[in-house]
Order: structure tokens, then sequence, then C-alpha cells
């Protein structure tokens, strides 16, 4: 039992898919210079193993896994710790071809990041920025 109040700040959340929220919760709620990555992703890992418990669902590895890596592509159009990719602030002035552009950025670097254990690993410790941060052209400053 916790015997202090504990508080989630579900600030800029909203009635959509519930991975936009906790893609927000993951980006935000976990991003700190001041925690090492591995604790970042241990604390990651407890909040969604919590939230899979609640809803009654599998509550494994895989699953827990599966969700994170969700959860860390679901930010490309966060503003938050995410990449700002696709954010509706930015892409309101690009032109066609560039929103374009970004979207099959974005689908190509989830598809290869689905198809990678390697990358998956690396964005389950140091998150989608620290990821995309060591890849080129993922930046949220794409021509």
């Amino acid at each position: 039992m916790v015997d202090k109040l504990q508080v989630l700040d579900f600030d800029f959340t909203g009635v959509t898919h519930a991975v936009q929220d906790l893609a927000f919760m993951i980006s935000s709620g976990f991003h700190s210079q001041q925690i090492r990555a591995e604790e970042n992703s241990a604390n990651k890992h407890a909040f969604l193993k919590g939230y899979l418990e609640q809803l009654g669902e599998a509550v494994d590895d895989v699953s827990i896994h599966l969700l994170l890596v969700d959860c860390e592509l679901a930010q490309l159009g966060c503003w938050n710790h995410g990449a700002e990719m696709l954010t509706a602030w930015n892409i309101h002035d690009f032109t066609d071809q560039e929103v374009s552009d970004r979207v099959s950025v974005s689908n190509r670097f989830a598809a290869e990041v689905r198809a990678s254990s390697d990358m998956q690993g690396q964005l389950s410790k140091y998150g989608l920025r620290g990821l995309a941060e060591t890849l080129s052209g993922m930046r949220g400053d794409l021509p």
C-alpha cells in the first residue's frame, strides 16, 4: 500500500486512442535527465504493467514490451519530448509534400523499429527522442 498521495497529471489528454494518453505519460512522466535510462525504463514498465492489470489484460514481459514500443512510436505526433514530426501546429505551415515526407519518414522509422529487436531495446531504454537523436533524418528539423 502506498503511504503517500500520488498524482498523475493527465494534462493535454483527450478522448482519443488510449495510446495517445499513454504515450504522453511515457514521454513526460518518466523523462528526466536526473534519472538513469535503466530506471526510466523500469518506471515505464511498472506504469504499463499497472495499466494492463487494471484492464484485466495479459501482463507479461512481451505484452508490456509491445505496449511500450507502441507508446514510444505514438510520440512521433506528440509535442512533449516526442519527435514533433506531425504535430498540428507544426504541419499547418508545411506544404503537402513536406507533410507527406514526414509521414513517410515516420512510417519507415516505425517499420524499422518493429523489425529490429535491437532498436526496440534501445527505444525501450532511451525513449523515442534518445533513439531518434542517434539516427539521421528523425529530428523535428527535417527538410
